[in-house]
């Protein structure tokens, strides 16, 4: 079995850093992400079930992707107006979440586009269209944004993933481990092409 995980929110690597508590440390936040141009970021409540999956992913891929340079593993309970400024610099950006919703293959990878029209009004809680819609009017940047929906199904107060949720998981993690390796080895491949013009 899987298992769940507890992650603090809004904190990056809470497991090494236990000492901080659940709030957030505005200058670890900005240290640990000033050059960071992939974003994986996973949004959930682990301690209510399969919400959990997000954050999950996410620790999951920060172990298996062995090259982390420019790579930042993000878990939060949900996405607020503040991660705008953070984002700015990112060229690529994958948003995890669970859904209810039911899938065919139990997760399904989608393009994000930009909402413009969606306001918050003083709003704790934002949608990666809304995100990508401020980077481009505010920053003037335009990231690929893309979301994984993963099916859930037991979103009680638990913290154990449903059996079913399980293989979606492993299913959604095989893929993006395979585009994020894929974009790194194209950033690569660019990088050398110029030094060698």
């Amino acid at each position: 079995m899987i298992g769940q995980i507890a992650l603090s929110v809004n904190i990056f690597d809470a497991e090494e850093n236990p000492n901080l508590e659940l709030k957030r440390d505005k200058a670890l936040y900005r240290t640990q992400t000033k050059n960071q141009e992939i974003w994986i970021i996973g949004y959930g409540n682990p301690r209510l079930g399969d919400d959990g999956i997000g954050p999950y992913i996410v620790k999951v891929l920060k172990k298996c992707i062995t090259d982390k340079e420019g790579i930042c593993f993000c878990s939060i309970l949900q996405l607020t107006p503040g991660l705008i400024k953070d984002l700015q610099n990112a060229t690529l950006i994958i948003f995890i979440e669970a859904t209810v919703e039911k899938l065919k293959k139990g997760w399904r990878f989608l393009k994000v586009q930009p909402d413009f029209s969606y306001q918050p009004c003083l709003a704790h809680q934002v949608t990666p269209g809304f995100l990508l819609g401020q980077l481009q009017s505010v920053y003037k940047r335009y990231p690929s944004v893309w979301l994984v929906y993963v099916q859930g199904y037991d979103f009680g107060l638990e913290e154990e993933f449903y059996p079913e949720t399980e293989k979606n998981i492993e299913g959604a993690i095989s893929f993006i481990y395979h585009f994020v390796k894929g974009n790194l080895k194209q950033e690569n491949t660019e990088g050398i092409k110029k030094k060698g013009e």
